[in-house]
C-alpha cells in the first residue's frame, strides 16, 4: 500500500470501530475523500447510448441535461465497506472505494437506483477529469470529440459490440 492508501486504510479501520451507523460512517468517508485533491473521485468511464443520442439530438454543443451516474449504487458500496467490524475490514479500503466510484455519462431517466449501468461506451477518464467541481461534466473540443466519435461509430455498426462492460 502506498502513503495514501495507508491514510484511508486507516481511516477506514478507524471508522469501523467507531460505533457510528453505516450511513455516518459511509458520508463521512465519501467526504473526506472528495476534498483530497490527489484522488480524482467520480471519475467518467463510460457513456449511456441513450447519452449519446441526447448529445446528437442536441449538435454535440454541451452535456446540458446529462447527469455523472454511479455504476455501483453509493449506498450499496458503504453497505460492503461498513457492514463487517474491524475483524473482517477490506485489505485497502481506498482502492476498493475507487473502484465502486466510477460514473458514466447518463440522462437522468437511466440516473436511478437499480438501472444497470455496466453497458456503455468507454470512455477515456482522463479527458473528462475536472479540477475544482467532482460532478461537473467537462466539456471542450476533446470531450466533445470523443463523444461524436462513438455516434459516427454507431451509425456505421449498430450493433452491441461497440459497447463494453464496464
Amino acid at each position: 500500500m502506498n502513503e495514501i492508501e495507508t491514510k484511508y486504510q486507516m481511516e477506514y479501520v478507524h471508522r469501523l470501530a467507531s460505533g457510528f451507523s453505516v450511513e455516518q460512517n459511509r458520508k463521512a468517508f465519501e467526504n473526506i475523500v472528495a476534498h483530497d485533491k490527489d484522488i480524482y473521485g467520480w471519475p467518467i468511464v463510460g457513456i449511456t447510448l441513450a447519452a449519446v443520442t441526447h448529445m446528437a439530438n442536441n449538435n454535440f454543443l454541451s452535456f446540458k441535461g446529462l447527469n455523472r451516474a454511479h455504476i455501483t449504487d453509493r449506498k450499496k458500496r458503504g453497505d460492503m465497506m461498513f457492514k463487517v467490524d474491524e475483524h473482517h475490514a477490506l485489505p485497502n479500503a481506498l482502492a476498493f472505494f475507487l473502484e465502486n466510484d466510477r460514473t458514466v455519462i447518463a440522462t437522468p431517466t437511466e440516473n436511478v437506483k437499480g438501472h444497470d449501468l455496466s453497458s456503455c461506451y468507454p470512455l477515456d477518464p482522463e479527458i473528462f477529469r475536472t479540477m475544482g467541481t467532482r460532478y461537473g461534466i467537462k466539456t471542450n473540443k476533446q470531450t466533445l470529440a470523443a463523444v461524436r466519435k462513438i455516434w459516427a461509430q454507431e451509425l456505421n455498426e449498430p450493433t452491441d459490440l461497440i459497447r463494453n462492460k464496464i
